[in-house]
């Protein structure tokens, strides 16, 4: 008499197939129940959907475990972080690269997503930073009272030379 192979968790391979027909949401209970037991095909549809409903919950952990790593495997496919996202835009920019200078505007924006994704470059304004002086202290020696070396004691209004410069 043979026996039924027997996946590591103990179910038969029938019950393994059905239990990720259902997990993955390929089938319905019944129909994957009658796809993994053909036998069942030749039975009136209440017999096979209280058969497969008695399978399912039997399989219940098997199927709920199924179903998490298909989701799981689902996040994963879509999911993005900095490392796909600058090896998908290295890669874009290395085909750039080839398309000669019709590849530059590729090849920009892909540099640009790296840059971005990476820290490089930001939205803020990049240049020499403007400080605005509201107030200069000079200390000089007690009771001193002329004139500082390279300053004149009230500032001067610019000429006009200046301002047309």
């Amino acid at each position: 008499m043979a026996t039924a192979k027997v996946t590591p968790d103990g179910l038969s391979p029938a019950d393994e197939r059905f239990a990720h027909l259902v997990a993955t949401g390929d089938m319905s209970q019944v129909d994957a129940f009658i796809a993994t037991h053909p036998k069942a095909a030749s039975w009136d549809r209440q017999s096979a959907h209280v058969d497969a409903s008695h399978l399912a919950a039997k399989l219940r952990p098997r199927i709920q475990q199924l179903a998490a790593a298909t989701q799981a495997a689902a996040v994963a496919e879509v999911a993005w972080d900095r490392v796909r996202l600058v090896t998908e835009a290295a890669e874009n920019l290395r085909l750039a690269r080839t398309g000669g200078w019709r590849g530059a505007g590729s090849a920009n924006g892909a540099l640009e997503i790296i840059g971005r994704a990476t820290g490089l470059l930001n939205d803020k304004q990049q240049g020499p930073a403007q400080v605005q002086v509201t107030q200069i202290i000079i200390n000089a020696p007690p009771g001193y009272t002329g004139p500082l070396p390279g300053m004149a004691l009230e500032a001067a209004a610019p000429s006009a030379e200046a301002l047309d410069a």
